[in-house]
């Protein structure tokens, strides 16, 4: 009798590694339904998705009963029911029957309006008195985004003199106010905001910080719920892109009116200039609630392929051009059933009770990039195409000794073909099945801005935009720039991460995630020369010290002095496709014992063709080395499998 458990109670049943991530509960709460007949372990209910479980990994709290909250839930924890011992005579009471409850989407509790004012609170209403900033910055925020082009404002601090609250009375809590921000955005000049110094130091700096993010805002703001959309100054805009975005599904088919809810996601696309170039709307359905899909992929051409590509192009003067998948994912067809709420601001009329039940894959859901790869995969197979055994997103096709090559990033499409007539016919074919964006010869792709000078066969490719963004986000730690990323023979340690708490409160203000984390995508892309700053500063994500951190201003002060460095790709005239795999060289190269705590030797290398940087490394061995010769054949030896990749793949185009 051990299995059986009291009704009701609540059950913390084990998440395995394989449905969670690193920083995901291991657990979730579930109501006991008893004991399966057929099945091995317990029958539960989740409490938030109301799905039915079987599991043996479960702990369960019998003195505690799980509240049925169906897909919401408040943001204050909920007392956990105890069981009371049963009265000596029990009372009949009488039980009414459970209506069936709609249940409403998360976004739309979250978003219900506050009001303008926020009463000064009591004594007796002493803890509430925690919640009124966070409102009333909720509230603020838009207004103050929208106003920060036109709308300096500064602090001052006002300190409480001994007769200006009675002692009975509550200490007031300094916030910003209604009054307050109307005053500055109503003013073209700058404005001051009063804070009482009695206001904790901590929500003191963390405003500040507030109005100093929103200072470095010059962009249109972008909302993130609808309700906040249609509120905002570009209502219309806004409007008319999820307009648009409503009928691509109703044109798609995505979904028939006969429960997993979605959000609109509001994204201001800027053209490679700077400009805004149009107000795009997503409706995303909450797929992480979801558990009916079996396997996940996403197309992404590997980077170095990507290179690999350009530099043929470039140095056999081949056609390059892009075109960009309009609501890619829903061309997708489905496998399982799913059912998803009416979009917030699309119901249909007379049927809001409804609920769509979807046809096509759409965003939000974890098998859709897949869908949609498997419905391109099969149109180019039709076309003659035929995927790379290296790289599944680099499709083939040769037809006598014309050749021609469709490389594919999600929904972006790179077409590579040695004549403009060979590019059209593509594109029709491509156009005919799947609404398409023509956007001409590749100018911007994934970040890299892309110069060609087809006269000299080369292609200039760089991230000066994106460097520019990271550089002017940690300006205020970038006093001028200077040549080297790193210092010499400087070496990072654990014994520099801090121990004391004093030290990790410190530390705990300084982005040092973001700012490795935005280096780090320029190096990939590329920034070969950032490869061995990008390594020793990663080591320390966990605990970085102020040793590290000095190490990663050092690598952006380079940054800001290089931003417009680039990667120039192929460059000679004499190379034909017949003798293309010999141009590939490598280069590798080792630091015996190169860690102070480990004493593990550092390996690294770069692979070319024809003088153009193709993929790179830097990287610390697996194990400890003997003898700077036993280091170096590691580093070899690593160098050679990308070699032998790449000659590979050299054969399969």
């Amino acid at each position: 009798m051990q299995c059986i458990k009291v009704f009701g109670c609540s059950g913390y049943v084990h998440i395995t590694e394989q449905y969670r991530d690193k920083l995901d509960a291991r657990a979730r709460l579930c109501m006991y339904l008893g004991v399966p007949d057929h099945k091995k372990g317990y029958r539960l209910m989740d409490i938030n998705t109301h799905v039915i479980v079987y599991s043996r990994d479960v702990i369960f709290k019998e003195d505690e009963f799980p509240p049925l909250t169906g897909l919401t839930s408040t943001s204050e924890p909920t007392q956990p029911m105890r069981r009371q011992p049963p009265a000596a005579t029990p009372t009949p009471v009488s039980v009414p029957t459970a209506p069936a409850i709609a249940l409403a989407p998360e976004s739309e509790l979250e978003d219900e309006p506050v009001s303008e004012s926020v009463a000064t609170p009591s004594p007796t209403s002493a803890p509430a008195m925690r919640t009124a900033p966070s409102t009333a910055n909720k509230r603020v925020l838009p207004s103050l985004r929208e106003a920060i082009d036109r709308t300096a404002i500064h602090y001052s601090f006002r300190t409480e003199t001994d007769s200006d609250p009675p002692h009975n009375s509550a200490p007031k809590r300094p916030r910003l106010t209604a009054e307050a921000t109307e005053k500055c955005l109503n003013s073209e000049k700058a404005c001051d905001v009063t804070l009482n110094s009695e206001e904790d130091i901590h929500e003191q700096e963390q405003r500040q910080h507030l109005l100093y993010t929103l200072l470095a805002i010059r962009y249109v703001s972008e909302p993130t719920t609808y309700r906040d959309a249609m509120k905002s100054s570009h209502a219309n805009q806004w409007h008319l892109a999820a307009k648009s975005e409503y009928k691509s599904l109703m044109d798609n088919n995505t979904w028939v009116t006969e429960v997993l809810s979605s959000r609109w996601v509001f994204v201001v696309k800027y053209t490679g200039t700077g400009p805004i170039d149009r107000f795009k709307a997503r409706l995303v359905i909450k797929g992480n609630l979801a558990s009916t899909y079996d396997d996940s992929f996403s197309p992404v051409i590997r980077m170095e392929v990507l290179r690999l590509l350009l530099t043929i192009a470039a140095l056999l003067d081949l056609e390059v051009h892009q075109m960009d998948v309009k609501t890619a994912f829903l061309n997708g067809y489905l496998e399982e059933e799913i059912y998803m709420a009416q979009p917030e601001g699309f119901k249909t009329p007379g049927k809001e009770h409804l609920v769509c039940k979807l046809l096509k894959s759409l965003y939000g859901l974890k098998q859709a990039p897949r869908d949609w790869y498997q419905t391109l995969s099969a149109f180019l197979e039709n076309l003659g195409f035929l995927k790379l055994i290296k790289d599944r997103c680099v499709f083939r096709r040769t037809v006598g000794n014309v050749t021609c090559f469709i490389a594919v990033y999600v929904d972006d499409l790179l077409i590579i073909a040695p004549t403009p007539a060979l590019v059209s016919k593509l594109k029709s074919a491509l156009k005919k099945r799947f609404s398409m964006s023509d956007l001409g010869e590749v100018k911007y792709l994934l970040g890299w801005s892309i110069q060609r000078d087809r006269k000299n066969r080369t292609i200039f490719i760089h991230q000066h935009k994106y460097a520019t963004k990271v550089i002017d986000r940690f300006s205020d730690y970038i006093p001028y720039p200077i040549a080297t990323p790193a210092e010499r023979n400087a070496k990072l340690s654990v014994s520099s991460q801090p121990s004391s708490e004093q030290e990790k409160d410190a530390m705990s203000s300084i982005p040092y995630r973001q700012a490795v984390g935005s280096v780090m995508y320029l190096m990939v892309g590329t920034r070969p020369d950032m490869a061995f700053y990008m390594r020793e500063v990663s080591q320390f994500l966990a605990n970085p010290g102020m040793e590290h951190w000095k190490a990663v201003i050092r690598g952006l002060k380079y940054l800001s002095g290089t931003k417009e460095y680039g990667l120039l790709l192929g460059g000679s005239s004499d190379i034909t496709s017949e003798n293309l795999a010999d141009q590939l060289v490598a280069y590798s190269d080792s630091d015996y014992a190169n860690c102070p705590d480990t004493r593990r030797s550092v390996g690294g290398y770069v692979t070319m063709l024809a003088s153009s940087p193709i993929s790179w490394l830097s990287r610390k061995h697996h194990t400890v080395v003997l003898s700077t010769t036993e280091a170096e054949y590691i580093a070899l030896c690593h160098c050679m499998q990308e070699m032998i990749f790449l000659k590979i793949l050299l054969k399969e185009l």
